[in-house]
Parts: C-alpha cells; sequence; structure tokens
C-alpha cells in the first residue's frame, strides 16, 4: 500500500505540476531593453523627431543583440530606414509601425 501511495502522488503531481508546458521567461536584460527602446519610440511617434535620446537606440539594440540576435537585426533594419525619413509625419508613420512590432 505504501508503494502504490507514493506512485499514485508522482503521478499526480506529474499531470498536475510537473507536466504542464515550461514557459521560459525573458531575460530580464531583454526584457529592460525593449522597455528603454519603446520609450525612445513612443517619444518620436509623439514628436516626429529623432531627439537625443534616439542616439541610445545602437546601445539597445546590442543589449537585445545578446538576447535575440534576428530581431536586433531586424530593428537595425527598421531604424535605419526612420533615420532616412525627413518629414514629421514620415517619422511618426514608421516609429509607430517599428513600436508597434515589439
Amino acid at each position: 500500500m505504501g508503494c502504490s501511495r507514493f506512485v499514485w502522488v508522482a503521478v499526480v503531481w506529474t499531470v498536475v505540476g510537473g507536466g504542464c508546458t515550461k514557459v521560459n521567461p525573458v531575460p530580464a536584460e531583454a526584457a529592460a531593453s525593449d522597455h528603454e527602446l519603446k520609450l525612445v519610440l513612443e517619444y518620436v511617434v509623439e514628436t516626429g523627431r529623432l531627439g537625443s535620446s534616439y542616439a541610445e537606440t545602437a546601445g539597445i539594440l546590442d543589449e537585445i543583440k545578446k538576447t535575440d540576435p534576428a530581431q536586433a537585426d531586424a530593428l537595425r533594419q527598421q531604424l535605419s530606414e526612420l533615420e532616412k525619413l525627413k518629414k514629421p509625419e514620415e517619422v511618426k508613420a514608421k516609429a509607430q509601425q517599428i513600436l508597434s512590432s515589439l
């Protein structure tokens, strides 16, 4: 009886607690970098200008690249396109597009 009780507890634990899908947490550095980039882009969406805080995007992308190189490369390409825009309305629209992809 003692052994069957142990097996029963092990089965219940596996089904209820231990057998659930594993959640991969986002590293804190990646979450912080994403948040910083969102703040910069929100400013750009609001103003239509690439302010002094925009200069920080290179460092933010370097941090993102440590955990997700593909995302960093895609963002770098999008930000490069953003930098080429001159009209505030176009800058706002592109920044919003990038922000929506995060």
